[in-house]
């Protein structure tokens, strides 16, 4: 029995080797300086994503910088209109705005002759026909109706002013494409897109697209010749495309631009004009 003791111990030996084999070869071997390249590649990947971020957070603010800030705004808007009906206006137009209280405006016809005077509130829209002696009164909701165009009180503000239509807040998405900067937001039953120029930034174009599908309309507002007026770059001109049932282009061509002067809205009704 003693004798089967050294044995039994060298065979335990042996079965014990064996097992370390065994386990040995199951584990592979760990590759350090893959490992490291693994962490490196990790960190860099983490890094590009928040360099984006930072980017993406950097870009926002400078937009948002961007916009005109005014409590008063007046110009005279040279316009050209023409439809697909080949339906041509050529008018000047004296705009004067206060910042989310109202939008008057006095249309100029031919040989100088004030042919409309209009007067827009969140609330209201009023039209004078000096040339039928009409006067038509509707509510702020009609506005679109009226115009024919896709832009309610504050959008049609922002229009005028040249700042972009919609929240100035977050976008839903943004992107970096060589010197641009591409935005995209849903607000106000449109899909918003905006190209910004990066230096400056410098708003270029905006695209809106209807969301309902029975409408699905369409504008597409383009931003040009960009003059320093009151420390504020201001977009002397400005063409819209409208595409609905019809296509329609207006060019708008802004001169004797002011901001944050005093001015007045006269919208005196003479007692014969008739109601429309």
């Amino acid at each position: 029995m003693r004798r089967l003791l050294p044995i039994a111990s060298l065979f335990a030996a042996i079965a014990g080797c064996q097992t370390a084999r065994k386990v040995a070869q199951a584990v592979p071997v760990i590759d350090t300086e893959a490992s490291k390249q693994l962490v490196v590649d990790s960190s860099k990947i983490l890094q590009a994503r928040a360099d984006s971020i930072r980017k993406a957070a950097a870009s926002i603010l400078s937009i948002q910088a961007s916009r005109i800030q005014y409590q008063t705004f007046s110009a005279k808007v040279k316009v050209d209109y023409l439809d697909s009906r080949d339906k041509a206006l050529e008018f000047n137009a004296f705009i004067r705005i206060r910042r989310d209280s109202a939008i008057w405006a006095s249309i100029v016809a031919s040989l100088g002759v004030e042919a409309f005077r209009v007067l827009i509130t969140p609330d209201s829209v009023r039209i004078m026909d000096k040339l039928e002696k009409t006067v038509k009164y509707a509510a702020g909701s009609e506005l679109q109706e009226i115009t024919q165009l896709p832009f309610d009180f504050n959008a049609l503000q922002e229009l005028i002013v040249g700042n972009p239509i919609g929240p100035a807040t977050s976008p839903a998405a943004l992107r970096h494409q060589d010197a641009s900067i591409l935005l995209a937001y849903e607000h106000g039953g449109f899909r918003h897109y905006l190209s910004y120029d990066a230096t400056g930034p410098v708003l270029r174009t905006t695209r809106l697209d209807e969301i309902d599908p029975q409408r699905h309309r369409t504008a597409i507002l383009s931003f040009d010749q960009f003059v320093v007026k009151s420390g504020r770059n201001f977009p002397n001109l400005r063409r819209i495309t409208l595409s609905d049932k019809q296509k329609v282009d207006i060019s708008l061509d802004f001169r004797q631009i002011d901001f944050d002067l005093p001015i007045g809205f006269p919208f005196s009704v003479p007692r014969n004009y008739k109601l429309k």
